[in-house]
């Protein structure tokens, strides 16, 4: 029985990489371009601040400290995302698996070919992000090899609890949480960007059992030959954990295996588009809840926790500021943005493309211009809320140093109407959930490239000038300014950009509709 079983495992792994031979690129991007811009720009930017003031991390550059807390956090997500919305997709939406079980592979089959397919996608990133790294001077022992194994192995300890949970689910509500609650706070605080014994006593057990800090344990003991990280003893104990973490096994899980044969077995005007998304939330605040957690976690981590190792930054037209001081407007702006951009494509989307929510909209006297105004209107008051909560923190901590922080506020939702109208505009486009992954390649780089963890000057001249232009810096500095009190009239420019980029969004968007939902 063995043999068969191997084979129809394989059939199900071929499968896989033809459909990754047909959307390479979207994948690619997000398995290896995002772990990269994480690595020049926490490496080499913020790298620069902490060696001028630590010296090392661990003897270690700060390059060579965060190279293999990447790649282990990279495969970690790599797993995680594909156990979540992809699964989903292959269980329940697009019925891939049904039509699987119907021929000779059996579940455990297609369970088995899964995992062997996130192990080769996993490795072919390690692998290429190892390289880069190596040409970069991150990586300064021949043993960093060893790190692809370990990314690996990450990964599927990963991909198989949160796949076994996504089977045991009726919907993807819950999946949100999932990322916000449970991967973001482990890439954060596992070791990643700082040394664990940076925090707390008390906190330090909880981070211990996390199989993230397993894997970045090991992956940094591998890129430097044993003198950071694990020792051998250790390293057994990482992979001990891991390969544990693995064994979840649906078809002997008590409750999974049920659970996956059952879903195998299944296949006013704007205000009033506004006021749906409001009833429909009521019944899942949890969710909307979630979006507050990313941006405090940031900046528990990066603010809190990296700080420590900057000290002050030199902030032109003010001076030197605390590093946490100089971080939080960032994160008060790039809240803003992500709360926006995630209603504007993912929620936007579904409604669009499988809810039918928009079609049966237009069958009343709303138009697609209603329909665009108040979904983006929703946008809006999700940021406000998140961002008014998020200033109300910054405050209660001592992180304003300007009563013209008042003024952020309004800043916030001009970010929100500018990236929400940008992201309706440009989901419109979509074939499908794959897609979403370029919407990751533009806004890490966003995220980590328009002065939010780092001043102006540590960029080169040449970059220096791009991030200036691009949409993010905008709404970072008129946030940064007014939370610091540095007010000019130069400020009109950042509005004037955001007010124009939001307008240009609303109105491609509101045309798009017009032809997608004529009857």
């Amino acid at each position: 029985m063995a043999r068969p079983l191997d084979a129809l495992t394989l059939r199900v792994t071929e499968r896989e990489v033809a459909v990754f031979r047909k959307l390479w690129r979207g994948t690619l991007g997000f398995a290896l371009v995002q772990p990269l811009l994480y690595l020049g720009a926490m490496g080499f930017g913020l790298g620069a601040l902490i060696d001028e003031n630590q010296g090392d991390v661990e003897g270690l550059a700060y390059l060579a400290f965060i190279a293999p807390g990447l790649l282990a956090a990279s495969a970690m997500i790599v797993g995680g995302s594909e156990a979540l919305w992809p699964l989903t997709g292959r269980l329940k939406w697009i019925g891939s698996y049904q039509a699987m079980v119907a021929t000779p592979i059996t579940p455990g089959a297609a369970y088995r070919g899964w995992l062997t397919w996130i192990a080769l996608r996993t490795g072919l990133a390690a692998s290429a992000f190892l390289a880069v790294a190596a040409v970069l001077g991150a990586v300064p022992s021949a043993w960093g090899v060893l790190a692809v194994p370990a990314a690996v192995l990450c990964a599927l300890a990963f991909a198989a609890p949160i796949g076994a949970y996504n089977a045991t689910q009726e919907t993807d509500i819950t999946f949100t949480l999932v990322m916000r609650l449970g991967v973001i706070p482990l890439f954060l605080f596992s070791g990643t960007f700082f040394p664990v014994d940076q925090l707390p006593s008390g906190v330090r057990p909880l981070v211990w059992l996390s199989p993230l800090w397993h894997g970045v344990e090991l992956a940094r003991a591998a890129t430097t030959g044993g003198t950071a990280g694990a020792d051998g003893l250790g390293g057994l104990v990482h992979v001990a954990v891991l390969v544990a973490v693995l064994a979840v096994d649906p078809g002997r899980h008590a409750h999974l295996h049920p659970a996956v044969d059952a879903v195998m077995a299944l296949f006013v005007r704007p205000g009033a588009v506004l006021h749906r998304n409001v009833v429909a939330y009521r019944r899942m605040w949890y969710v909307f809840l979630s979006n507050f957690a990313e941006p405090l976690l940031y900046l528990g981590s990066i603010g809190v926790g990296v700080g420590e190792l900057v000290g002050d930054v030199v902030v032109p037209g003010v001076g030197p500021v605390p590093y946490r001081e100089f971080v939080a407007p960032a994160l008060v702006a790039t809240a803003a943005m992500n709360g926006a951009v995630f209603d504007a494509t993912f929620g936007f989307f579904f409604k669009l493309k499988w809810g039918g929510t928009f079609n049966a909209m237009l069958a009343t006297p709303l138009g697609p211009r209603d329909v665009a105004l108040g979904e983006l209107g929703w946008c809006l008051l999700r940021g406000s809320t998140y961002s008014t909560v998020f200033l109300l923190i910054m405050w209660a901590f001592g992180l304003i140093a300007s009563p013209w922080a008042v003024l952020a506020l309004p800043v916030t939702l001009l970010i929100g109407f500018a990236f929400g109208a940008v992201g309706m505009a440009a989901t419109s486009w979509m074939r499908s959930f794959v897609d979403f992954d370029k919407i990751n390649l533009v806004l890490i780089p966003l995220f980590l490239l328009s002065g939010t963890f780092f001043p102006l000057s540590r960029y080169p001249d040449g970059v220096e000038r791009l991030v200036r232009v691009s949409p993010l810096y905008q709404g970072v500095d008129l946030v940064r300014s007014l939370c610091l009190g540095d007010v000019g009239p130069r400020l009109l420019v950042n509005v004037a950009y955001l007010a124009a980029m939001g307008a240009a969004g609303l109105w491609v968007a509101s045309r798009r509709l017009g032809r997608l939902l004529q009857p």
